[in-house]
C-alpha cells in the first residue's frame, strides 16, 4: 500500500489545524523554521539530557484556547536524550484538552535534530485524518473482499507501518 493520499493531502495543503507546542530551550529562534507559530513554553532539557528546569503547567494551561483543538504536536529540544518533558506535555494535553492525537517528535525520529523533528511532528499530525481515513477504507475493502491477509504501509523513509 502506498501513502499517496497523504502525500496528496501535504501538496493540496488540506490539513488540519494543530497546535505545536515546543520547548527550545536557549540558543535557537525557532518562530520562524516551522509552519505555524508554536506555543513556546519555557523550560528546557540541555545536550546531555539533564534537566535544567521545568515547564510550568499553569503556564501550559495559559495557552489552551476555549475554542479547543483537537490535534496537536510536541517538541522538545534534546528530547531523544531525556523524555520527560515531551511525556509531561502529552500528559497534560490528554488531561486537559481531550485531544484526538498527539504526535511527538521523539516518537518520530532518534535522532538529534530538533527542526526536522518538530516538523516531522507537526505534519504527522497535521495529516493524521488523511492517513486513517485512507487505512480505514483500505481495511473495508479487504474485509468485503474476505481477505484475509496481513496489510503493511510503507512509509517513504523504507519502515514498514504494519
Amino acid at each position: 500500500m502506498s501513502t499517496t493520499a497523504v502525500t496528496n493531502a501535504l501538496i493540496k495543503k488540506r490539513l488540519d489545524k494543530v497546535k505545536l507546542y515546543t520547548l527550545p530551550g536557549p540558543g535557537i529562534d525557532n518562530e520562524m523554521m516551522f509552519p505555524e507559530k508554536p506555543y513556546i513554553l519555557s523550560g528546557y532539557i540541555e545536550h546531555r539530557g539533564r534537566m535544567v528546569y521545568e515547564p510550568a503547567e499553569e503556564e501550559f494551561l495559559k495557552s489552551i484556547d476555549a475554542a479547543g483543538e483537537s490535534v496537536y504536536a510536541v517538541s522538545v529540544k534534546f528530547s531523544v536524550r531525556n523524555q520527560l518533558h515531551e511525556q509531561k506535555l502529552a500528559k497534560w494535553l490528554t488531561e486537559y484538552c481531550s485531544p484526538e492525537f498527539i504526535a511527538l517528535g521523539l516518537e518520530l525520529s532518534g535522532a538529534l535534530n530538533f527542526l526536522r523533528r518538530t516538523n516531522s511532528a507537526y505534519f504527522n499530525s497535521a495529516v493524521w485524518r488523511h492517513f486513517n481515513s485512507f487505512a480505514d477504507a483500505v481495511a473495508a475493502a479487504v474485509v468485503k473482499r474476505g481477505i484475509t491477509a496481513h496489510l503493511y504501509i510503507l512509509k517513504a523513509d523504507g519502515v514498514q507501518f504494519p
